[in-house]
């Protein structure tokens, strides 16, 4: 269960809020889709991740939200490098595809490039963001990974864009 803390003439009350109508909510805003990649012991890594944001224009920072119980957070946290991968309406499948925690081989057909950090980037996405680790922060159930931005690029194509658990056509 969820909380709130409401805050009335400086008494603190807790409302439950839940997990459902969180996730409902919250998917009523409409998200572009990445997939993070990362490289460690000579192996590639991926999922998809719709909690990215950017932070800061001076310095250059972004973060993504990542599941601490994930073994993508342990993986992370061991690498500290990851790249932002834009997806394309086009690449609805590479989200399905990085999404699926059972997936282990979810770089099959997958066409990659390397830049700075070594971090897979996906051919033809929208964008990419290649990034070391600045900084992870706890919050709740996730850990807030902090990038410094080493390099990035964009292409003019359409977003994959997510919104009520649904693609957008």
């Amino acid at each position: 269960m969820l909380y709130i803390i409401i805050y009335c003439l400086n008494v603190k009350e807790f409302v439950p809020i839940s997990t459902n109508k969180f996730k409902k909510t919250l998917g009523s805003f409409a998200t572009g889709v990445t997939v993070v990649t990362t490289f460690l012991d000579n192996k590639p890594y991926g999922l998809t991740v719709n909690a990215f944001s950017s932070l800061s224009l001076d310095p250059p920072l972004i973060l993504i939200c990542i599941d601490k119980k994930s073994e993508s957070n342990k993986i992370l946290k061991r690498s500290k490098i990851f790249a932002v991968n834009i997806l394309n309406k086009n690449q609805k499948h590479l989200s399905k595809i990085f999404s699926d925690s059972t997936n282990r081989n979810r770089f099959d057909k997958v066409k990659t490039t390397k830049k700075i950090t070594g971090s897979p980037i996906i051919a033809n996405s929208l964008g990419y963001i290649d990034c070391t680790v600045e900084k992870i922060i706890s919050a709740g159930d996730h850990n807030i990974f902090i990038g410094k931005i080493e390099l990035l690029n964009n292409k003019n194509l359409d977003p994959l864009i997510y919104y009520r658990g649904n693609y957008l056509e």
